[in-house]
Formats: structure tokens, C-alpha cells, sequence
């Protein structure tokens, strides 16, 4: 999760939550005028912010200042399928955009309130323009949206955006059950990923050897960890990224074998300890040593209405008790 700096007082009630579930809530100060486009214009927009904080609901505070643009950008996850209608309202120019996926590059613009003709908090009904045309979403699935207003001098300031679900319940502000500030695997696809990993567990306890595979296991995640990396790396350098991935995963196998073993074996008292040098299992410290154990990384493939719709790499740990650890290993976007 992107991590927001507090360069203003503020009201205690939008404090940074550092949680999931809501809004990223950024603001450029000292901007004329009450359109957006003067905010579009800034050549501060949109990656210098004079403030920026994580928010519950789909607002930002009223008589927050004057002068200035701000935007709130989050996730809208649907929790039924079928047409969704958003609601606007500011008291200055301010447009609201809704992405055909998760993607802030396919958003288009569904609702707006022209700088000219504001309209009060909570005020929906007031233009036309205020409302969208019907939406149609699927549950579960995840949705990029985003708003931005411009300021002028005007006493109360306000930005909101409300919501009708298909079920016909209206929400005067759109609530945290719906926004994610990261992406996840949404709960409708959980229950079929557990159902992989049973299938999973299974498999590697089948193969399990007789002989302790610390360190081929070792190689194997560093491997897949490189692998992650250079994807990663794409943007910021196929070699960073693959070296970052290397010692990434290194530190991931460590920890997910140590937690196995004290999991099935260890007590409060007695706890196991890998020991890594140079990619390689040099030591292991802990009771109850004996058994075959396989760590394997495999990837798993998400289904949702018999549609792959994710690819999950999961090291999985098997004992000779066919007991299982797992870890899984999914890069979040970037904010």
C-alpha cells in the first residue's frame, strides 16, 4: 500500500487509516478559479499534491480551504451484479469517472458538475447531469474510479458522490464496503482458491521425498522470487527487479518454512531456526526433525464462472502428515 505523508492540519476524523477499504484523498493549494481544467492545467498535477491521506467514504471534508483542486481515487467493488446509478454534487466544477475494469487508462467520465452551477451538500437532484446513466457491473469484480473538483473562494466547499444499487438501496455517500484502495482477491473467487489449494496440498504431499529438501527448495523459490522480480522490474529495471525478487523470495521461503515446522512440530519454548548463507540452507536448529517434508511453488490459476481470471504463485509445504502451510506471492499495484 502506498504510504501518505500529512502535510496540513486537518480534522482528526480524516486521519490516515493505512487500511484497505476506502479512498486516497489528494489536494494542490493555490489554484485560481472553480473549473477543473485550472487544476488539469497545474503543472503541479497530478504528481506533486500539497496533502494527501486515506479517507472511509467517497468525500472529502467540507470547508476544507479555498483555492485549491483536489482528487479522491479508490477501487469500487460491486457487491451485486446488475445497473448501478452514481451521484454528484460540489459546490464547484467537479466531474466523476468510472473505469470498465480495473485500469485507471480505460476510465471515462459518467456524471460532472459544471463550475457555474454548484449544488449543495448532498444536493443529487438539483441538474440532470448529476446522475449517471445505468451502469452495469459484476460482482466482485474491480472497478477504477476517481473524481476531481476545483475551488474557488466560495464559503462551503463539499465534494461527494452517492450511490443506487439494483437492488434500489441509495447510499448518500458511497461507503467503505465498496471502495478498495488496493487490489484483491475479491471474496467471490476465495472460496474456489481454497479449493485449488486443498487440490494442491494433495499433489505435493503425494510427491513428498524421504529426504529433507531444504535447500532444492531454497533454489526453487529464489527462482520463482527472480521470476516475480523481473516482472516487477519491467518498469524500473528487468535487473533491479530480478535481484530484489532473488532476495525477496530468499526471505519468503525462510520464513515459510520456519512457520511450517513450528506450526506441525515447535512449542513456545522450542523454536526452529533456518539458517541461510550465500542462497543455501546451512543450519537448522528446532525439535521434532525427522519426517519427509517438500516445499513446492506452483502456480494456481483463479476460476470464476469457469473463466481464469488470476494467476496466483503459492509456495506450499507439505509434512509426511500431509499438513499444509501456504504463502502467497501477489505484487499490489502501484497508487
Amino acid at each position: 500500500m502506498v504510504s501518505f505523508t500529512n502535510s496540513a492540519k486537518h480534522n482528526s476524523k480524516w486521519k490516515d487509516l493505512r487500511v484497505a477499504n476506502g479512498v486516497y484523498l489528494e489536494r494542490w493549494d493555490r489554484i485560481d478559479y472553480k473549473r477543473v481544467k485550472f487544476l488539469l492545467a497545474d503543472p503541479r498535477y497530478p504528481n506533486l499534491p500539497s496533502f494527501t491521506e486515506c479517507v472511509p467514504t467517497f468525500e472529502q471534508p467540507s470547508k476544507w480551504g479555498d483555492f485549491f483542486g483536489s482528487r479522491l481515487r479508490t477501487y469500487f467493488v460491486p457487491l451485486e451484479t446488475g445497473n448501478h446509478y452514481f451521484v454528484l454534487s460540489s459546490n464547484a466544477g467537479s466531474e466523476l469517472f468510472l473505469s470498465k475494469n480495473e485500469k485507471p487508462e480505460t476510465k471515462s467520465m459518467i456524471t460532472y458538475i459544471d463550475g457555474g452551477f454548484p449544488a449543495l451538500k448532498y444536493e443529487y437532484d438539483r441538474f440532470t447531469n448529476q446522475k449517471s446513466l445505468p451502469i452495469y457491473l459484476m460482482k466482485g469484480r474491480y472497478y477504477y474510479m476517481e473524481a476531481i473538483m476545483k475551488d474557488d473562494h466560495q464559503d462551503y466547499d463539499h465534494l461527494e458522490a452517492g450511490l443506487y444499487t439494483p437492488d434500489g438501496q441509495f447510499y448518500n455517500v458511497i461507503p467503505s464496503k465498496f471502495l478498495w484502495t488496493t487490489l484483491r482477491t475479491p471474496p467471490a473467487q476465495n472460496a474456489t482458491y481454497q479449493a485449488i489449494l486443498l487440490k494442491v496440498a494433495a499433489r505435493a504431499g503425494a510427491e513428498a521425498g524421504l529426504s529433507f529438501g531444504g535447500r532444492w527448495a531454497m533454489k526453487t523459490g529464489a527462482k520463482s522470487g527472480a521470476k516475480t522480480g523481473a516482472l516487477a522490474g519491467m518498469e524500473a529495471g528487468a535487473s533491479a527487479g530480478a535481484k530484489a525478487g532473488t532476495k525477496a523470495a530468499m526471505e519468503m521461503t525462510t520464513k515459510t518454512l520456519q512457520d511450517a515446522f513450528n506450526s506441525f512440530h515447535g512449542d513456545s519454548l522450542h523454536k526452529f531456526k533456518i539458517t541461510i548463507k550465500n542462497g543455501s540452507v546451512v543450519d537448522i536448529t528446532g525439535p521434532g526433525m525427522k519426517g519427509p517434508l517438500l516445499m513446492e511453488v506452483v502456480v494456481v490459476a483463479v476460476l470464476e464462472e469457469e473463466e481464469v481470471v488470476e494467476e496466483v504463485a503459492v509456495v506450499v509445504v507439505v509434512d509426511q502428515r500431509g499438513l499444509l502451510a501456504q504463502q502467497e506471492l501477489q505484487e499490489l499495484p502501484g497508487q
